[in-house]
């Protein structure tokens, strides 16, 4: 099958720019939430289902995935740090423009994959290598902001000023103190969830790259990983917080759930792990591939 890589490269690369622009500027204009994830969202699905189509490559989903990202985390830095200007707004909802960028792509490009039963396209394995070190260069760097900085950028957390080894004393202690109508519920909400879907990637990342070893490798990294988040807090002068362990490892172990229930279905359907390389029924003729 001929492919028109040239053309469809520089039509992704033009529509990228296009589609990063017009989510910041309803972003900066309307200041909707629901319609700039929409827009987002609808507009990443829709460039990555054109590019795959033209070129019958996963190509164009790295483009796509490098450049958006790229542009969003730019926008973003320099909406945080000219925030105090009254041209300029920020809100921190913002940051799920950058993960939309990401994910949307990513995650169709996978079911696409999954669901080709026939070697119609091409470069899966290559494409997905390099939007995970996308991702992993972004998500290193928000959770530094997120969990080792001494401000709490995301979200107005409880903040905890003294030590505590009790596991969940805190937490209860927060909970009452909103019973008795003292704290507000939000606060309290994020001041476990921040910690679960913070260290959730890095249990999906330790999945995938130690998808040919034990699973209880990958749990034990997990639990490495929580434990040295919160002796780099204690070395940064924060205050020692049992359940910050307890709820990063947490938060890591729901990333290697995750990552199985997806391998399981990705094996269902294919008969091979996730990545592994596999043969499939050509649409076109009745010969065995090798992807």
């Amino acid at each position: 099958m001929k492919r028109t890589s040239i053309p469809i490269h520089t039509f992704t690369v033009l529509c990228t720019i296009l589609l990063t622009g017009i989510e910041f500027l309803l972003f900066y204009f309307l200041d909707l939430p629901l319609a700039v994830f929409l827009a987002t969202i609808s507009g990443a699905f829709l460039l990555a289902h054109a590019g795959l189509e033209f070129s019958c490559s996963y190509d164009q989903g790295t483009l796509q995935v490098g450049i958006s990202t790229l542009i969003s985390a730019l926008l973003i830095i320099l909406l945080y740090f000219y925030r105090s200007s009254p041209l300029v707004h920020y809100h921190h909802y913002v940051l799920l423009i950058l993960l939309l960028n990401w994910l949307v792509p990513t995650f169709y490009l996978c079911i696409r994959n999954m669901l080709d039963a026939g070697p119609r396209f091409v470069g899966f394995r290559s494409f997905f290598r390099k939007v995970s070190i996308f991702f992993t260069v972004y998500y290193a760097w928000f959770f530094a902001i997120a969990i080792l900085s001494k401000k709490m950028y995301l979200y107005s957390l409880v903040v905890d000023i003294q030590p505590n080894y009790i596991p969940f004393y805190h937490l209860i202690s927060h909970i009452s103190s909103f019973s008795l109508g003292q704290e507000k519920l939000e606060p309290i909400i994020c001041y476990a969830l921040i910690y679960l879907f913070a260290f959730l990637p890095a249990g999906i990342l330790f999945s995938i790259l130690m998808r040919k070893k034990r699973r209880m490798v990958s749990v034990l990294s997990a639990l490495a990983l929580s434990i040295a988040a919160e002796l780099i807090r204690i070395l940064l002068k924060h205050p020692f917080q049992v359940d910050h362990i307890i709820f990063g490892f947490l938060g890591a172990l729901l990333g290697i759930a995750l990552y199985q229930l997806w391998n399981n279905i990705y094996l269902h359907y294919t008969g091979v792990n996730f990545m592994d390389e596999r043969k499939s029924h050509s649409f076109y003729t009745n010969v065995y591939y090798k992807l």
